[in-house]
């Protein structure tokens, strides 16, 4: 009886140092600012998962659209992975655009500017957006700048539109 006394007593005592959640437990995730995103028409240039230079992907989609067609690679890592490479037409709508061609997976996104960034979305990334204000980083594909080599075509006009960072 001693004993079982002894344990009940320990308990009591050491219950709440235990039981405490610390005050990291305590304390409420730190909200993080909603993303202002507005649809617009697609931009001519290359987008890609990277949002600058020291952004690393092993993997991901890379759609280049000159209005009105695109092409859509993908790239990988993988050592001899067959990588898509398809070209086709773009369908406007008012609220996303439709890349035309079978092969393409989720053919829908929605062109606008995130952050006054020039993207396209995912349809799944534009539908967590619509929810919660966030989008994740999977689901975004980043206008880059374009070289300035490249800026200039043959007739010495510009040859895509893009916007500076």
């Amino acid at each position: 009886m001693k004993i079982l006394t002894k344990i009940i007593a320990l308990v009591i005592c050491v219950g709440p140092i235990y039981g405490k959640p610390s005050s990291k437990q305590s304390s409420p995730p730190a909200e993080q600012p909603k993303q202002v995103f507005t649809i617009s028409r697609p931009t001519n240039g290359r987008y890609t998962p990277h949002r600058d230079k020291s952004d690393h992907w092993y993997a991901g989609e890379i759609i280049t659209i000159k209005y009105p067609t695109f092409r859509y690679e993908y790239f990988t890592d993988v050592a001899d992975a067959e990588t898509p490479d398809y070209t086709g037409k773009i369908q406007l709508f008012e609220d996303h655009i439709f890349l035309n061609h079978p092969g393409v997976p989720y053919p829908y996104r929605v062109a606008g500017f995130l952050d006054g960034r020039s993207v396209l979305l995912s349809w799944e990334a534009y539908q967590s957006w619509k929810k919660n204000g966030r989008v994740s980083r999977g689901g975004i594909l980043y206008l880059q700048k374009a070289e300035p080599d490249a800026q200039q075509d043959s007739g010495g006009q510009p040859a895509i539109r893009s916007e500076s960072q």
